[in-house]
């Protein structure tokens, strides 16, 4: 490798090869001093190498992107990028699929500490802290209140009243986000210790007038009923990218609002090219005709861990037929359950039905070809 190189991506062992990572981080800045783009993903970085990590980020002057495995965005990393000339973007990357993480020691503690020069370029953040080292983050005279994206993730569970608060510390410091983002699956040491939130509790960044990209991530389904869905969507007339925790880590719970509810999207967010919802496709339900509209851009629909009964099999596929485009891709979670050997039927037939839908259409495009060769042929011989 030599120094000119300005983009690295790695992804690591688990905590079973701690001395194998430390080392690989450890050669970056020696071998590759020159990065603008520094990736690292793994399901868990151990303590010492995320202590490492730290060091060698503080050497990379030119930094201009780093990205880091979810719940690694820690106090000391925002600290050793604070006076960076040319840092635009930290950010966190899932390779594994929203599934839950767990955070090891208290590599999570530590309060940043901001200059009136720190972060004069930033555009987005993420940042890993509990809700009241968040809000002091915030709330300090130097941070960067002009960024267009946000990433909170929490190292703990919080109910609901926290979040709130925290959300709300967000709409008076951040008025031009863009792109908000917030996780909350963690793993807990508590188990049982599930927090729900209601649809009130995001109310304050549904405030922003350019949202464009809005995901939630969280431990338990999102409470919310198909009114409550139904206002969140005409809250969001520009979003393009909206994940409402279709994997929840706990997904006993059924969903509050039927399938059908997918028709808000359609009508009210034309915009949405990315979508991952948590809707019961379990039980009956039944449309009006009426209600139908068409979703325009969307190039991926996220059904995550969605129940779905065989009985309403064909019910979806029908509504899916009328909404989707036929090129969106319909993306499953990863549970080998009976409800996922449904939803892959759902797909199948959906594809299929796409299929042939083409082939009905292909003879009348035959023959406009074959005419068009007829007439080309006639002005050939006639100017032949």
């Amino acid at each position: 490798m030599q120094p000119s190189i300005l983009r690295f991506s790695a992804r690591l062992p688990d905590l079973q090869g701690p001395l194998c990572t430390i080392q690989v981080i450890e050669t970056i800045p020696k071998r590759m001093a020159d990065l603008v783009y520094l990736e690292i993903t793994s399901r868990n970085l151990s303590v010492e190498a995320l202590l490492t990590l730290h060091q060698v980020v503080g050497e990379l002057q030119n930094l201009e992107t780093l990205v880091l495995p979810p719940y690694h965005v820690v106090g000391d990393i925002i600290d050793v990028l604070a006076l960076h000339d040319r840092i635009r973007e930290i950010k966190s990357k899932d390779v594994h699929g929203g599934r839950l993480h767990r955070l090891e020691g208290s590599a999570h503690a530590g309060q940043p500490y901001l200059f009136p020069e720190s972060y004069q370029t930033l555009e987005f953040l993420t940042f890993c802290a509990s809700t009241e080292s968040a809000t002091k983050l915030l709330e300090d005279p130097h941070f960067p209140c002009g960024i267009g994206g946000l990433h909170l993730e929490m190292p703990h569970r919080v109910s609901s009243g926290v979040v709130t608060s925290l959300l709300q510390t967000v709409q008076r410091t951040c008025t031009s986000l863009e792109d908000f983002r917030f996780s909350d699956t963690a793993s807990d040491p508590f188990p049982g210790n599930s927090h729900f939130l209601p649809y009130s509790t995001f109310m304050p960044v549904l405030s922003f007038p350019a949202l464009t990209v809005l995901h939630i991530r969280h431990h338990c389904p999102l409470p919310w009923t198909a009114a409550e869905i139904m206002e969140l969507a005409r809250s969001l007339p520009l979003i393009e990218s909206l994940h409402l925790n279709e994997n929840p880590v706990d997904a006993r719970v059924q969903p509050s609002a039927p399938f059908p509810t997918l028709l808000a999207f359609a009508q009210l967010c034309q915009n949405l090219k990315c979508l991952g919802v948590f809707l019961d496709a379990s039980s009956p339900f039944i449309w009006e005709e009426s209600e139908f509209f068409h979703f325009r851009l969307l190039q991926d629909l996220h059904l995550g861990l969605s129940p779905i009964s065989q009985e309403r099999v064909e019910d979806v596929v029908v509504l899916l037929m009328r909404v989707l485009p036929n090129a969106c891709n319909i993306i499953l979670g990863s549970d080998a359950s009976s409800s996922n050997t449904a939803w892959g039927e759902v797909v199948r037939l959906r594809d299929l039905l796409s299929r042939v839908q083409i082939r009905v259409t292909q003879p009348r495009i035959m023959v406009g070809v074959q005419a068009g060769v007829y007439i080309l042929g006639l002005l050939n011989s006639v100017l032949g």
